[in-house]
């Protein structure tokens, strides 16, 4: 049996936080800045979590196999200085509102994904190999006349690296390059976007 829950108050910073197997609730409310990473990963039976106050993230942030949770908002977080990597099968919504830079992206099968905002995003990468901005497979599993919607800033975010969005359903082609085109790679030298078997 996991932990039922788990409250962290008071408490602005820390080194890494991995969490695996918690139900019920958990709250990083006070949190602000984690020196690290940050994993919750096996906990299909957490009912919520939150983290509101969570300004940075100095290492990777990967979130996986939470069934049920529904929707998943970082308000304050500004900075990932290492992967954000998010594969939740049963998400809804998926928010970094606040969220400037962060070294690789990879939003992948999410297959009930609606919504996802990245509203503020500026940077994208520090050179790395490999695929720097991935969406793929999201929104496969929506039922027709639902909508996959993906929030971008007004002025593109300078990626340095490649950028993939392929195989994601309920997003017109159309609608998958007006993403792309809020992605520049154009001055790092890399190849034009990857946009491919994106539809309706």
């Amino acid at each position: 049996m996991g932990l039922e829950r788990l409250l962290v108050s008071n408490v602005l910073m820390t080194a890494s936080i991995d969490v695996d197997d918690v139900a019920g609730s958990l709250n990083f409310n006070a949190l602000e800045d984690v020196v690290g990473a940050l994993s919750v990963s096996g906990s299909d039976s957490l009912t919520s979590f939150s983290a509101n106050a969570l300004r940075s993230i100095s290492g990777d942030v990967f979130l996986s196999s939470m069934d049920t949770i529904d929707s998943l908002r970082f308000p304050s977080l500004v900075s990932i200085g290492g992967t954000l990597d998010v594969t939740l099968e049963f998400l809804d919504e998926l928010e970094f509102a606040s969220l400037v830079d962060v070294d690789r992206v990879l939003i992948e099968n999410n297959i009930r994904l609606t919504r996802l905002v990245f509203s503020s995003l500026a940077q994208v990468g520090s050179g790395d190999v490999g695929d720097t901005f991935t969406l793929r497979n999201s929104a496969s599993a929506l039922a027709a006349g639902d909508t996959f919607r993906v929030l971008m800033p007004a002025t593109p975010a300078i990626v340095d690296g490649t950028i993939v969005i392929t195989d994601n359903r309920r997003i017109t082609a159309e609608a998958a390059l007006a993403v792309a085109a809020k992605l520049d790679n154009s001055a790092s030298g890399f190849a034009a976007p990857t946009v491919t078997n994106n539809r309706p």
